[in-house]
């Protein structure tokens, strides 16, 4: 007043109790019960997402929340039961410029010595580094490079670009020059893109590089991103960005705190974080009130002019040296313009290695206040590799296909679980007592059991010279014989294994007019429904295995298998014909494994000529077997009524076969021992 300065009454109080440059985390504080010891602190956000009961852990105990008070945890320990982790959210100090051109300076030592491995090696485990830890950097760098065709440097910056699962793009800036660096560009990009396409975008910065989200309708040669930001108008355009950023508030009330603008304590209690919040905008309103003002008010493109306020300046020059690096940015600028640093646009099928960690950022790295579980990018699905042979995109682990056999196959402990195979599998081969030959004796057991009683029978096929036996044993003997390959109804002949050694084949009584329709008939529903049996049980296979297996000609194998089936491709171990697969959730299952063990997070698959039905299916994704609807998944349980498994139905419309419900079941499993009334003898 009157050109002095003065202070107002409680000043000193206040410059005593709330003084310090430290900025406030908002962290709630944990009080242990009934002592009142504090033990820690934990964030805002997990404090208020926690409740009254929850167990988590801090230091070396666990605790148990009594209440949550504002600002404040009450807790208990919880006699060791198992805790939960807490998390924190927060900014770490970004990767100055000279630990970034070491960086950038390995990874190119790295990429001039991939010809040779143990070279490149060597030179990482010159710093210290053991084998282990250098062989992922070499690894880490070859497969970069493979995909994206660069090893992006300080002096070489790439833009990569790809699609997501939700149809949009993904832009990811190599530039491994820091946070502080990336985030000033990011934020400066983000801001380009917005006045150009009119559209807010989802940004994030690493000390690695920028990830900015595009929708379907950005559209735009790669390489023109570093045309967009030009190095004389660079901070102008930071600027702008800032004050629309997270960044800026956050620092505006850190900036009034350390000047007494706003106490965090009065009268010796602390100001809970939400009113210090509600009073820092409601500051920043009277001082900056461009800054909180109405969008209708404000200007089409029109720039929002900072006042000639001490505050404001303070903050923006925290926000534009200290979080950010302006100068180092506009650096970089120049650098390009000049062709110092070379650039590159690439368009990948997949998200490079490079990319991975952008694309997994955490919240400290956003440039945009969107939270974590609505963020673009988690809508790309990584996969750590494709494979170097575009052939072995959809190979299988024998190891996984190997253990989802063993699952997919009945359980059989006695003679009742036997007969409940044998509706399921239809016929039982001796092939299958080979591979099971603990359990082969107790099968012929339980077999000669369920004869005496009539529940089974065996089918002899192969035999040119069928001599039946007499009426009421438990043995049936029929023969195969040849004839023309027709395709529709009762009339056409299936060729068997004619004048080959003869095949024992065990199946239940109630399968008795499959069987004699399939192997004396060649109906070729009834073929159809015994191939479908042994294909919900079995994993790949081939049309001349199954075949060999049930005692059918390949061609009737072929013939009937129409009506789903699905290229596999396992190497080493040998898959390169067209076979079949198990239907439903037997399939996926062995997908999943398979593709764990490989290293995919998700294999491809392709169909058969004709795919399901002789249609071709809509992309390689709905090529699955898991259902027959062409793209549409059935609903599990939903078949008609008798329909074996609940599936589809005796007669499904949605499948070519028209056989029972095993073609178009979504992942149920067959219940044993109901026989659908197409299969009734």
């Amino acid at each position: 007043m009157n050109r002095k300065v003065k202070a107002r009454r409680g000043a000193r109080i206040t410059a005593v109790t709330n003084g310090g440059a430290i900025p406030d985390t908002a962290d709630y504080r944990v009080i242990a019960e009934p002592e009142g010891t504090m033990v820690g602190t934990v964030n805002e956000d997990f404090a208020i997402e926690s409740m009254a009961g929850d167990i988590f852990l801090l230091g070396n105990t666990p605790w148990k929340i009594r209440r949550i008070e504002q600002g404040t945890v009450r807790v208990e320990e919880a006699q060791g039961q198992p805790p939960t982790i807490p998390f924190w959210l927060g900014e770490a100090p970004g990767r100055t410029v000279e630990l970034s051109h070491e960086v950038s300076a390995l990874r190119r030592d790295v990429d001039e010595r991939l010809h040779a491995r143990d070279t490149a090696l060597a030179l990482v485990m010159e710093s210290g580094a053991s084998r282990d830890v250098a062989e992922q950097v070499v690894a880490y760098v070859e497969e970069g490079k493979r995909v994206l065709g660069i090893v992006p440097t300080a002096e070489k910056i790439v833009a990569e670009r790809f699609f997501d699962e939700a149809g949009g793009m993904q832009l990811v800036v190599h530039s491994p020059l820091g946070s502080r660096i990336n985030r000033a560009w990011g934020l400066a990009l983000r801001k380009r893109f917005c006045a150009g396409f009119n559209f807010e975008l989802q940004a994030a910065a690493t000390d690695e590089g920028i990830n900015i989200s595009l929708g379907p309708q950005h559209s735009f040669p790669v390489e023109e991103v570093f045309s967009y930001l030009k190095p004389a108008t660079a901070e102008d355009v930071l600027t702008q960005a800032v004050l629309q950023s997270p960044i800026f508030p956050l620092r505006w009330r850190w900036t009034a705190s350390r000047s007494l603008a706003l106490v965090r304590q009065v009268a010796g209690k602390r100001v809970p974080t939400p009113i210090q919040r509600m009073r820092s905008d409601d500051l920043l309103a009277a001082v900056f009130p461009a800054a909180a003002a109405c969008q209708d008010n404000m200007p089409v493109g029109g720039r929002v002019e900072p006042p000639d306020h001490p505050l404001v300046f303070e903050t923006l020059r925290d926000c534009l040296t200290e979080a950010l690096d302006t100068e180092g940015m506009i650096g970089v600028l120049e650098a390009i313009e000049s062709g110092e640093i070379e650039v590159f646009g690439k368009d990948t099928l997949q998200p490079s290695a490079f990319s991975h960690q952008l694309l997994n950022a955490m919240p400290y790295a956003f440039l945009d206040d969107a939270p974590l579980e609505e963020r673009r990018a988690r809508a790309v699905t990584l996969r750590r590799a494709l494979p170097e042979d575009s052939r072995d995109l959809g190979a299988l682990s024998p190891d996984a296909i190997a253990e989802e056999e063993a699952y997919a196959w009945p359980a059989i402990r006695d003679a009742d679980e036997l007969h409940d195979a044998l509706l399921s599998l239809v016929v039982l081969t001796e092939d299958d007592l080979a591979e099971h030959p603990d359990d082969a004796e107790a099968w012929r057991g339980w077999y000669a059991s369920l004869a005496e009683a009539g529940r089974v029978r065996t089918l002899e096929a192969g035999n040119p010279h069928p001599s039946p036996l007499p009426e009421g044993e438990g043995t049936q003997y029929l023969s195969l014989e040849g004839g023309e390959d027709r395709t529709e109804g009762r009339d056409s002949r299936l060729r068997g294994n004619d004048g080959g050694p003869v095949r024992s084949l065990w199946y239940a009584t109630e399968r008795a007019g499959v069987v004699s329709a399939a192997y004396e008939d060649g109906d070729v529903e009834a073929v159809a429904e015994v191939v479908r049996g042994r294909a919900e049980s079995s994993g790949p296979f081939t049309v001349g295995g199954l075949a060999h297996r049930l005692g059918l000609s390949e061609s009737a194998g072929a013939q009937s298998g129409r009506w789903r089936g699905a290229r596999w491709r396992s190497r080493p171990s040998g898959w390169s014909r067209r076979g079949c697969c198990c239907v439903g959730g037997s399939v996926r299952a062995r997908r999943r494994r398979s593709s764990a063990t490989a290293g995919y997070s998700r294999a491809s698959t392709g169909a058969p000529s004709g795919g399901c039905g002789g249609r071709s299916s809509r992309g390689p994704s709905r090529a699955s077997s898991a259902s027959c609807s062409r793209g549409r998944t059935p609903r599990p349980g939903g078949g008609a009524p008798g329909a074996r498994g609940g599936g589809g139905g005796g007669r499904s419309s949605r499948c070519p076969s028209r056989a029972s419900s095993a073609s178009c079941s979504s992942g149920s499993t067959p219940r044993r021992g109901r026989v659908s009334r197409a299969t009734r003898g």
